[in-house]
């Protein structure tokens, strides 16, 4: 029994020991931060009061709360009567401070620590010189690294050149998206002497802007500084095309090798990497199919317009044809045809094919070669005609077949009479002669114009009808219905010219 509590008391013992010392380690830990530091140095716990602190508690607490380890110094010291190795300083930083911290190694002219660089993830960028991309691989990154490129916000730190005599450095604050630079970059060189560590040379902060779009098929596009022009970057850094195209014709981001651009006429078109034209883009061939549909049914109008137009001048001329070709067949057939009824109507066609004399046949000649005619309606008030002047309601002698003359046609009398103004045409308005007198007020008869006459229904104002109306070869015969005079007394006013 006494021996089993001595055990335990040695074990309580130990125990105990044990938690003191854990407290101890967070203690130091606590006055480090609580102490504070610059920013080109490491927090620094120091056990001075020689506790027995062991180092790898102490390392075991730092990665727990992620802090980076820098130097470490131990000491021997006695511990229950033995020789023990315990911790006497502990230099360490937050993992959040330690880009301040390598950055402002270089900014401040301080001594990089070697060892703590050693830490931090490796990867590879592109840095710009001014005119192109320059890669840079085993690059320290206080950042992400994904795929082996710089991704996100963070300070970097990479050798240049280091042998036994100095070491070139460049330290470096930027934003990248798989490994190309995305903004404001700070860029410095900075070369340490190998054995005294001290800088030798401090190069100018080189500061420029660089804006990478996202990669699409290893290509990408990207502006320079303030510039808004855009150029073309493959994802090695080598640049296929320098900042040409305006914001304003890019029509989006590289895919299967090419990217949409507007041409200098506003058309949408593909080019390759290095900016030459491949093909139009699919919504500006649907812009041209549209116009050319259009412009195949604004053709398709006009000419259907056009066919339309000739079809119906084809007709109106083949009417117009008919129509001359039936007239002068009528005119030819009545040009023989005796004239030798009185009152029968004659008509005179003038070479313009539209204007007519109409006129009554009032006498002949013993051998009939003329014949006296009196004109009814003339299209002007006087007219030459075969070298006499014709005055409306006038009668002269005219060669009985001179040429023009034929007996008069329904259409050419309808045309002659509402082309007549030969005279002016008013009503004649006959009263009594006394101005008191309140009997009847007559006007001329609109339906003879005032002759008392109309024309005959039956032989149209001819005086002769065709003996056999199959056969234009059997003659005429006198018309019974006005016994060859061609005209009859007139209904409407029964023959007084009046009503």
């Amino acid at each position: 029994m006494k021996r089993q509590s001595m055990l335990r008391g040695l074990l309580l013992l130990v125990a105990a020991a044990s938690l003191q010392g854990a407290v101890a380690q967070e203690k130091l830990f606590q006055a480090a931060l609580e102490q504070g530091r610059q920013p080109t140095e490491f927090y620094v716990a120091r056990n001075e009061k020689g506790k027995a602190i062991s180092l790898d508690k102490m390392r075991q607490y730092a990665e727990q709360h992620n802090y980076l380890i820098g130097e470490v110094t131990t000491r021997t010291i006695d511990k229950f009567g033995d020789k023990a190795i315990a911790v006497s300083s502990f230099e360490f930083l937050p993992a959040t401070l330690y880009p301040e911290y390598i950055y402002a190694l270089a900014k401040d002219l301080h001594t990089p620590q070697y060892k703590q660089l050693s830490q931090l993830p490796k990867g590879s960028c592109y840095v710009f010189s001014g005119e192109k991309f320059i890669r840079m691989d085993n690059v320290s990154w206080t950042g992400k690294v994904v795929g082996g490129m710089l991704s996100g916000l963070g300070y970097g730190v990479v050798t240049k050149l280091a042998d036994s005599n100095s070491g070139v450095y460049y330290f470096f604050e930027c934003a990248f998206q798989n490994g190309l630079p995305q903004g404001e970059c700070e860029l410095r060189e900075v070369v340490f002497n190998a054995k005294s560590d001290k800088p030798r040379k401090i190069g100018a902060t080189n500061r420029f802007k660089v804006k990478v779009d996202n990669l699409q098929d290893g290509l990408a596009t990207f502006t320079i500084g303030d510039k808004s022009e855009i150029g073309f970057v493959q994802s090695d850094g080598v640049i296929t095309l320098s900042p040409t195209y305006s914001p304003s014709v890019v029509l989006g981001n590289f895919k299967n090798g090419r990217i949409a651009i507007k041409n200098e006429k506003g058309e949408g078109i593909y080019v390759d990497k290095n900016g030459k034209y491949i093909d139009y883009t699919e919504a500006q061939k649907k812009i041209f199919a549209d116009a050319k549909a259009r412009e195949d049914s604004i053709k398709a109008a006009e000419q259907q317009a056009k066919l339309l137009a000739e079809q119906k001048a084809a007709e109106e001329k083949r009417i117009a044809e008919e129509k001359e070709a039936d007239l002068k067949r009528r005119i030819e057939i009545n040009k023989n045809v005796k004239l030798w009824t009185k009152g029968c109507r004659l008509a005179y066609r003038y070479p313009n094919g539209r204007e007519y004399v109409i006129a009554t046949l009032e006498e002949w000649n013993e051998n009939r070669s003329k014949v006296k005619v009196k004109i009814v309606a003339s299209p002007s008030s006087t007219r030459t005609l075969n070298g006499d002047l014709l005055e409306k309601n006038n009668t002269m002698w005219v060669s009985a077949h001179n040429e023009g003359w034929h007996l008069a046609l329904d259409d050419e009398i309808t045309i002659a009479l509402n082309n007549d103004n030969s005279t002016k045409k008013a009503e004649v308005i006959v009263s009594s002669s006394s101005s008191r007198s309140s009997g009847p007020t007559y006007t001329t008869c609109s339906s003879c114009r005032g002759t008392g006459y109309v024309q005959c229904y039956s032989c149209y104002g001819k005086g002769s009808v065709q003996r056999d109306s199959w056969d234009e070869d059997e003659g005429y015969k006198t018309c019974s219905a006005c016994g060859g005079r061609g005209r009859r007394t007139c209904s409407s006013c029964d023959g007084t010219g009046r009503r």
